[in-house]
């Protein structure tokens, strides 16, 4: 039922040593993935990713955010001030997020 974000959680963790539900600033990546009614990825059974909302994420302690506005549209918030291997990793972040979420078909019905 969540491939795409098995898939893409998968491909993330290959690239990025992860801490989940952790804010420990050392680990290089953790992030939180909820859909619309609440449910977080990786804690509630209910999760649904055609119901994505958001994507809260975490590299060395700077935080950016992916929502959902519709099927075709999405809200990146990355910090304003990054060094270059912050940057260089985001990109590599959203690359592999964008990746996975365009094989969804969303529903929020």
């Amino acid at each position: 039922m969540n491939e795409n974000i098995m898939a893409m959680v998968a491909e993330l963790e290959s690239n990025f040593p992860i801490k989940w539900e952790q804010h420990d600033k050392i680990k290089d990546l953790h992030f939180k993935i909820y859909d619309d009614r609440g449910y977080k990825f990786g804690i509630d059974k209910e999760f649904n990713e055609k119901r994505f909302e958001y994507m809260r994420f975490y590299y060395k302690g700077k935080k950016g955010e992916i929502y959902t506005l519709d099927e075709t549209e999405c809200v990146v918030w990355i910090p304003d001030r990054l060094s270059w291997e912050e940057f260089r990793a985001i990109g590599a972040i959203l690359n592999i997020t964008s990746k996975y979420m365009n094989h969804i078909k969303f529903s929020w019905s």
